[in-house]
């Protein structure tokens, strides 16, 4: 059985990491293209991992729905994000995509929580909840993005997902050596 999730929870931190640093560097940028090759990388690892996991369910239970269906909307935002800058085509549409599938993770955590999923459910849930928070950003930050308070707000609603995927993705690269 192929279990990836370090990969997926690895590259789910630098796509947050990523997405952080456009907010409060290249959100205002006339031209975007230079963020675009790093959006497509992470985008194709989240959503073509998502949906390995959910054509072939490699993991136990209801693990394969947690991450995978997370994964491949993620995956398919980064992907259009990599559209948008690489054409410089508007970020609109996509905030209204990402500030509505913000939910998702929002509720994923809270499950998570409530049925002690994973070997660290605190964690899984704070991660998985910071990340909706992130995405609920990013409707009011389109509107606000001449906003230096704003885009820092929002910078750091992306970071802190970030670092606690990172967390969460060296706790469990270490866990997944170990056997």
């Amino acid at each position: 059985m192929v279990n990836f999730v370090a990969l997926m929870v690895v590259n789910l931190a630098l796509s947050f990491m990523l997405f952080a640093a456009f907010i409060f560097f290249g959100l205002r940028e006339v031209d975007q293209r230079r963020w675009a090759p790093a959006f497509l990388a992470t985008g194709l690892v989240q959503f073509i991992t998502g949906l390995y996991m959910l054509f072939t369910f490699p993991l136990p239970g209801v693990y394969n729905q947690a991450f995978g269906e997370p994964s491949v909307i993620l995956g398919a935002l980064f992907i259009g994000l990599w559209y948008a800058t690489a054409n410089n085509t508007g970020l609109f549409p996509l905030a209204i995509i990402g500030f509505i599938a913000a939910i998702m993770p929002i509720v994923i955590g809270i499950q998570m929580l409530n049925l002690q999923l994973t070997q660290r459910p605190t964690e899984g849930a704070i991660a998985y909840i910071l990340s909706g928070l992130a995405g609920l950003a990013v409707l009011p930050l389109y509107f606000l993005r001449e906003e230096a308070w704003a885009r820092a707000l929002a910078a750091l609603a992306a970071f802190g997902a970030g670092l606690a995927w990172l967390i969460t993705a060296y706790t469990t690269v270490w866990e997944h050596l170990m056997g």
